[in-house]
């Protein structure tokens, strides 16, 4: 080490002698009164209080440099009456040098796992206390020390509200969260905002993901309700390479947002708009040419008639339509000639929707669970197309079921292997069933002219039952 180095760290050393770190200082105290406040100790050479760097505002921390060593203790001895300001307890001790970000994971004796656990809790500790301050955080679990790479596998355990806040602690630790933002794959949403302010508007989605530099894959916004008719077009700006994506319960999503999301993200795989009911068939249509890959596509209380069902990719395999109740029995026409590849078909409580529509969906040859909850009647089902791949029926709660539709079931669907007849109150005989072979659960319950007797008899004919209610 040269003269001049060692020079210069000696001087480092001396004056941090004389120097005072003081936290949980109040934010309307200045700098001016910070250092008048300890003039009281001894000859104050100067104070300083931190300050967010973008914001402007007082972290609540700062040091105080006296002329000498005396003025330092005197502070340090002090009681807690004397370090009351504005009407605050401040916290004080001997400052400690700043710590180089030169460090290697090879210099700690720990993996990074133990690392990011324990620091995880004090990162916890700091987000939940009602005042901190960085710095003296930072000296009590040493996080200053790590180097960048274990920084960024610590900020991996925190949500994006957190990652959002750590961005304000200092220069460094918003790079850090820059970076760790690129590394995101996938973002949920699902209560991170609930009491954070107004939660989570467009704006502040937008600014998240253009973090992520558009290498999201999968976004989770279900039951972010302030989220605006915007959302959509931000979405289809910023994720070209998204592939999950879940709206559930955005009420204020147009076509003409769902248009844009379209033709920003033709990746897409699974898709959820439950409960957006301003969407029409027209704005569909063109949502749905735009997504040759869709094959999870989740409608339910949607205001659709079904014009659009037609526009539907090929590769589609699982559809949920429930509480659909505009939806037109013509549709279930579309759906089965557009999608051959359907295997999941979900139509519970759609009003319109008639017996007429069984034969339907008998040509869907490649469908294995029906959902169709509170259903009209089967009465008109018939097994003259070929036999249906079908292996969960669930048709609970249709009044109009009754034993004719259980005897048209046993007929067209042999290879059933869960059926769920519960509060199916028309239907007295179940013995139909017993021709199928390969049923393994069979839900009868709160079926109230069934014969229990007649049940057990019917159960133990089928050989491979291994649960009934």
């Amino acid at each position: 080490m040269s003269s001049k180095s060692s020079s210069s760290l000696s001087e480092n050393n001396e004056n941090l002698k004389q120097k005072i770190f003081v936290g949980n200082i109040s934010y309307r105290v200045k700098r001016h009164q910070l250092q008048n406040f300890f003039q009281k100790f001894g000859k104050v050479k100067k104070a300083f209080i931190a300050h967010d760097h973008l914001k402007g505002w007082s972290k609540g921390f700062g040091f105080v440099e006296f002329q000498n060593t005396e003025g330092v203790d005197k502070a340090l001895n002090a009681t807690e009456e004397e370090l009351y300001l504005d009407q605050r307890l401040m916290r004080i001790s001997r400052a400690h040098p700043s710590w180089k970000d030169d460090l290697t994971v090879n210099d700690f004796p720990i993996g990074v796992f133990e690392i990011a656990g324990k620091a995880e809790e004090s990162c916890s500790s700091v987000l939940s206390s009602s005042s901190w301050d960085a710095d003296h955080v930072a000296e009590e679990c040493l996080i200053h020390r790590l180097p960048n790479e274990i920084l960024i596998e610590i900020f991996s355990f925190l949500n994006v509200r957190q990652l959002t806040r750590m961005e304000r602690v200092c220069k460094r630790w918003r790079e850090v969260a820059h970076t760790r933002f690129k590394l995101l794959r996938n973002l949920h949403f699902h209560d991170v905002f609930h009491t954070f302010g107004e939660g989570l508007t467009s704006r502040i989605l937008s600014s998240v993901i253009q973090k992520i530099q558009g290498q999201l894959v999968e976004l989770d916004l279900s039951g972010c309700n302030n989220l605006d008719f915007k959302t959509p077009v931000v979405i289809g700006h910023f994720c070209p390479n998204l592939e999950i994506l879940n709206l559930d319960g955005l009420r204020q999503v147009t076509d003409k947002g769902v248009t844009v999301l379209g033709q920003g993200c033709p990746r897409l795989v699974n898709l959820i708009l439950s409960g957006c009911y301003r969407l029409t068939d027209s704005g569909l249509s063109k949502l749905f040419s735009s997504l040759p890959c869709l094959r999870k596509l989740d409608m339910s209380s949607c205001s659709l008639v079904g014009r659009s069902l037609g526009r539907l990719s090929s590769s589609l395999q699982e559809l949920n339509l429930d509480d659909c109740k505009l939806l037109r029995p013509e549709s279930l026409g579309r759906l089965a000639a557009a999608c051959p590849q359907l295997r999941l078909l979900s139509i519970s409580r759609c009003s319109r929707l008639e017996g007429c529509c069984a034969p339907i969906i008998m040509t869907m040859l490649e469908l294995q669970v029906l959902r169709w909850r509170d259903c009209p009647s089967l009465a008109t089902l018939t097994a003259t197309p070929p036999q249906t791949a079908l292996l969960h029926l669930d048709l609970a709660e249709s009044r109009g079921v009754d034993d004719a539709d259980v005897v048209q079931v046993a007929a067209a669907f042999p290879n059933l292997r869960r059926l769920n007849l519960s509060l199916c109150r028309s239907i007295s005989d179940l013995t139909p069933l017993s021709s199928l072979v390969h049923l393994r659960e069979l839900d009868a319950s709160y079926m109230d002219q069934v014969d229990s007797a007649a049940l057990v008899d019917m159960a133990c004919a089928l050989p491979a039952l291994e649960r009934h209610d």
